[in-house]
């Protein structure tokens, strides 16, 4: 956990996320970084929990094919149309 604020009613926290994949001998490490809002009930217990991130760029840019493709799309939605 990274940062924490939050009252008697809600919370929120920044997180990172590390694991890592196997393929045969290689492996790679990876991290996520995200968000998470909770809510509490009555009684203390989480009632609504949630977490946020961007699958786009912590995730899908990272594999190699789809990678690919992603930032092709995230740079072709950055760039302005010509009027």
């Amino acid at each position: 956990m990274h940062s924490v604020s939050g009252d008697d009613v809600q919370g929120f926290l920044t997180w990172t996320l590390y694991f890592h994949t196997r393929s045969g001998k290689q492996v790679r490490g990876w991290e996520i970084h995200g968000a998470t809002h909770v809510q509490w009930a009555s009684d203390g217990r989480v009632a609504v929990h949630r977490d946020y991130w961007d699958a786009a760029e912590e995730l899908y840019e990272k594999v190699p094919v789809l990678g690919s493709v992603m930032r092709l799309l995230k740079r072709r939605l950055a760039t302005p149309v010509p009027s």
